[in-house]
């Protein structure tokens, strides 16, 4: 009888221990700011931001704000001019924020919240992105269409513009797959250049809802912005699923085609011949630069990936399979490459939805479904991590 007891007080006072909130405090120092300069701490929620409390900036510079949290949280530290700071707060935790009212955001630091500093990282980069992209839209507007070469020099910005997304769009990736543990991971997801302009705004972006959606859900299942993702990742996946089924011109079914293709001994090599393992499967060219220089860079990867239940097979698209002996050889590449001679107008091209160069899936080792579509020979790695924690 002693022993239940003991045990049920053991309970609750582990149910109480749970359930206990902690301080988290928020201080620190805008210098420079005008009379009168009101400063406000807000709960960033689904719908809209609530105020939960406010005060004046004070002739020394100093602010400070005390609440009691159970869970992290999303907040916002805003100054009266509307100028901002995005705060991922946990319980427990000290942060400190100083800053010089005249150069708000470049001269920000702040100190105490892992996640804060983390993702006001981000938030720079994107400001910054955004405003090298009113730059380049601003020079857009002012081409005359009877300026010699208006057309070169827009597509010349057009270039320059698209080239700037795609730079932060792969910094975000790398962000996100940095550490899926943490929750500023959920403001890499939602930032937008503009209202409704979303850096992941790709199809292929959805896997980046699920890694985060299901890491986070792991370890922070009481946080309603986790909740959030993971419902916006199941909706995104039905609205996809119901626009592939009316339009069947997305990818392939998850019922992945096997590809049989000669090696560089003339022996033919099944795709399916490598069930077991990931397999990322690569589309190339050896007289293409751009593929050259990405399967250089797999190559780096593929050095530290090779014993991790992982291989690669590299198909080249050439006409002539000498050339591709030849590249293959004295690039001495370590991976199954095969050849199809046959390209563009083969089965696989049609079947695996080659349009571009250079471009790759990685499948999972039942070769049943698509983990990822053209990732970076850089974030293979990360994304391989996760596989290796979070599938059976």
């Amino acid at each position: 009888m002693i022993l239940r007891r003991t045990g049920i007080i053991l309970l609750l006072l582990a149910s109480l221990a749970c359930s206990r909130k902690e301080k988290v405090s928020i201080s620190g120092t805008i210098e420079n700011t005008p009379r009168h300069m009101m400063s406000y701490l807000e709960e960033v929620r689904i719908s809209s931001n609530r105020v939960i409390d406010s005060t004046r900036i004070k002739n020394n510079s100093k602010f400070r704000y005390k609440l009691s949290i159970q869970d992290p949280g999303f907040y916002q530290f805003r100054l009266s001019d509307g100028k901002s700071l995005t705060l991922i707060l946990s319980p427990g935790e000290k942060l400190s924020i100083r800053a010089d009212y005249n150069d708000f955001y470049h001269s920000k630091e702040l100190t105490g919240s892992p996640n804060s500093e983390r993702v006001n990282v981000l938030h720079d980069s994107l400001r910054n992105t955004i405003v090298e992209l009113g730059k380049i839209r601003k020079a857009y507007a002012m081409i005359s269409d009877s300026l010699p070469g208006a057309a070169e020099l827009r597509d010349s910005l057009t270039q320059r513009f698209l080239a700037l997304r795609t730079k932060h769009h792969r910094y975000s990736v790398k962000f996100v797959l940095e550490d899926l543990r943490l929750l500023s991971n959920i403001a890499a997801l939602y930032q937008e250049y503009a209202p409704d302009a979303y850096v992941f705004n790709r199809n292929r972006d959805i896997q980046y809802f699920k890694l985060v959606s299901d890491t986070l859900m792991k370890y922070f299942p009481n946080v309603k912005h986790v909740k959030a993702v993971r419902d916006n990742y199941q909706s995104f996946i039905s609205n996809y699923n119901a626009q592939r089924l009316m339009q069947n011109t997305d990818i392939i079914s998850y019922d992945i085609p096997d590809i049989k293709l000669p090696s560089l001994s003339g022996e033919e090599i099944k795709l399916s011949s490598l069930k077991g393992k990931y397999v990322l499967l690569s589309f190339w060219s050896v007289n293409q630069k751009e593929s050259v220089q990405n399967t250089m860079e797999l190559k780096t990867a593929y050095s530290k990936l090779k014993n991790r239940e992982f291989e690669i097979y590299q198909v080249s698209v050439d006409k002539s399979f000498d050339a591709f002996r030849k590249r293959v050889n004295f690039e001495d590449l370590p991976w199954i490459c095969v050849c199809d001679t046959s390209f563009p107008n083969s089965l696989v091209r049609g079947q695996y939805n080659v349009n571009t160069l250079p471009m790759n899936y990685l499948l999972d080792k039942g070769q049943t479904e698509i983990l990822a579509k053209n990732l970076p020979p850089d974030e293979i790695g990360r994304f391989l991590n996760y596989v290796l924690t979070t599938k059976p």
